[in-house]
């Protein structure tokens, strides 16, 4: 099977990923990613059209068997490359969306909008099907780094190193982390937080770290990219997940649960006095990413899902 995910922009690299992943696991699918436009992290990318022209586009768009919108909601856009590359119906192409960034997932609201503007607009709803999860309840998987200057388990005088690396502060609810980082006692923990950095540079620098600090912002109360990437890495993870829970896919992670300056400060000075937590937390991350970030966990998800 055919599968391409195409669109404007893929935020987070996840359609990328999950190409990588469904192509290196060698079944029978075969996966492309089709951008109208760079991402600005600079991550790797398949096929984007500003950079690399459009030649062999419409060999991969016309014989595609799903064609699945790479989460950016442009729609339009969208319609226009299918048109443009001659994957419009007609030959029994199927038609899916993935719901991407926060804001999206997490909002039913936004999501149920979204769906039915792409079954009216884009396609006729005989052949329009649409897999609108919850925010990051599905495999997803990692790129493979070399990481540098990794931290050892910090010894019992010693400060842990906390990081927070927001890709939108506002969705991030960094306001509340660096309040947070003003409290905390410096003898225990202090923080670096880390932004406008290109994707490999933010990860090998996150990835010096004890502690990350995901998202606290209540209004989506979830995990994103860099939280799964951080517990790959072997960081203990601490944000706002109130809507992560397990389903038949995916176990909700090992993070811990912050919702503000307060929670956050007590969590890190909690895990800096008992560095018997810390380090079970640790083992809990790294166990769930080598699950559930898995080659093999993302490509059953994709196979099941495009049965």
């Amino acid at each position: 099977m055919n599968i391409v995910f195409l669109g404007g922009s893929d935020w987070a690299n996840t359609s990328n990923r999950i190409c990588r992943a469904i192509n290196a696991y060698g079944g029978e699918h075969i996966a492309r990613c089709v951008t109208k436009h760079r991402h600005p992290f600079g991550y790797e990318e398949d096929l984007v059209i500003d950079r690399d022209g459009d030649e062999g586009v419409a060999a991969i768009v016309s014989t595609a068997d799903w064609i699945i919108g790479v989460g950016d909601a442009d729609y339009d856009l969208m319609l226009e490359m299918v048109s443009k590359y001659g994957g419009f119906p007609g030959r029994g192409t199927r038609y899916g969306i993935r719901h991407s960034g926060t804001a999206i997932r997490s909002n039913p609201n936004d999501c149920y909008i979204q769906d039915m503007q792409f079954a009216r607009v884009f396609v006729p709803m005989d052949i329009y099907q649409s897999y609108a999860h919850e925010s990051r309840y599905r495999p997803f998987v990692q790129p493979q780094m070399t990481i540098r200057d990794k931290p050892n388990m910090p010894g019992v005088a010693d400060p842990l190193l906390v990081t927070h690396t927001p890709s939108e502060r506002g969705t991030k609810g960094t306001h509340e982390v660096m309040q947070a980082a003003n409290n905390l006692d410096c003898s225990l923990a202090y923080l670096t937080m880390y932004e406008n950095l290109p994707y490999d540079v933010c990860r090998q620098m996150r990835a010096r770290h004890h502690v990350y600090i995901d998202g606290v912002e209540s209004r989506y109360g979830n995990f994103g990219a860099a939280a799964c990437e951080a517990m790959a890495d072997g960081l203990v993870v601490l944000g706002d997940t109130h809507k992560a829970t397990s389903n038949e896919y995916i176990e909700a992670p090992p993070i811990i649960q912050v919702t503000d300056r307060e929670s956050i400060v007590s969590a890190v000075h909690r895990l800096a006095r008992d560095r018997f937590a810390l380090k079970k937390w640790q083992e809990a991350g790294l166990k769930w990413a080598r699950q559930w970030t898995s080659i093999n966990a993302t490509y059953r998800y994709w196979d099941t899902c495009l049965a």
